[in-house]
């Protein structure tokens, strides 16, 4: 979704958000989740927006880091970090 003032969930209206992913413990490892952030981010990008960002703890952090989100010092309640990704946006 992209966020926007007001929203319950806007934690960085103008950004995209991912807001879960989850594959089951035994499915893993096989690219199901690339997939789906693929697809994701791709239905994001539709949009227009300025970035994408995620909330992550756990093993996710490390699935989203290699993914090229950093994390943006930014926290929830709950001590949970949000990761971003900037969006490249070209003038052709």
């Amino acid at each position: 979704m992209k966020d926007i003032e007001g929203h319950n969930f806007s934690k960085i209206p103008g950004h995209g958000t991912i807001v879960e992913i989850g594959v089951i413990h035994s499915m893993r490892k096989r690219g199901l989740g690339c997939v789906l952030a693929d697809y994701a981010e791709q239905e994001l990008l539709k949009l227009n927006i300025n970035g994408i960002y995620v909330i992550a703890y756990g093993p996710a952090l490390n699935f989203w880091r290699k993914r090229g989100y950093i994390e943006s010092g930014q926290v929830l309640s709950n001590g949970f970090p949000i990761l971003v990704k900037a969006i490249e946006k070209y003038e052709f």
